[in-house]
């Protein structure tokens, strides 16, 4: 048994090299190369944004580059003279190029008063103050080709409702926009893996 394992798993193992080595079974496509050009927007609502739009995509098993900091815009590849376009595609090569717009973040605050009970040792009766908040954003992805055409878009809308000012107004517009990541990643790269 063991002469036969020492003749057989070198010929697996040379079989495997001819025939390319690690290639993936089943002749699969190489896979999608995604850049993140830019992401506009105020400044902590689009740094929320982009880094959950990351970790979704990520988990959905789509990989992408962020090059936030490289300075490009999406704009860049659209002119087939720009020196910008050439040097991000020289320099991130990729299949998709994505930008973000994350819009202004609208917050409507509801409060309700409601009679309370009577306090029995002054006989005044106190009042329920119930409030809320709830906060949409709006926010754009944008995918393009190499040449700057859009091959896809999707515009979804992020929420956070809290029904007491247990958070600060701030918090809530930041939840809302990973909130947008989440179903942006959801609805362009489908179900997490």
């Amino acid at each position: 048994m063991r002469r036969l394992l020492a003749v057989v798993a070198p010929l697996v193992l040379l079989a495997g090299c001819a025939s390319g080595g690690s290639a993936p079974s089943g002749g699969g496509a190489a896979p999608t190369r995604r850049v993140l050009v830019e992401v506009r927007g105020s400044a902590p609502e689009a740094e929320a944004f982009a880094s959950r739009f990351l970790y979704e995509a990520d988990e959905r098993g789509a990989s992408i580059t962020d090059v936030r900091l490289a300075g490009r815009h999406l704009a860049d590849l659209s002119t087939s003279d720009s020196d910008a376009g050439r040097d991000l595609k020289e320099r991130y090569p990729a299949d998709l190029y994505l930008s973000a717009e994350v819009g202004g973040c609208e917050v409507s605050t509801h409060v309700a008063s409601m009679p309370g009970s009577v306090d029995p040792m002054t006989g005044v009766r106190t009042q329920d103050v119930i409030g809320g908040a709830d906060t949409i954003c709006t926010v754009t992805v944008v995918e393009a080709g190499p040449d700057g055409k859009v091959r896809r878009s999707a515009t979804v809308n992020g929420r956070m409702a809290i029904t007491q000012s247990t958070m600060a107004e701030g918090d809530t517009r930041l939840e809302a926009a990973r909130d947008a990541a989440s179903s942006a990643a959801k609805k362009l790269f489908g179900k997490k893996k």
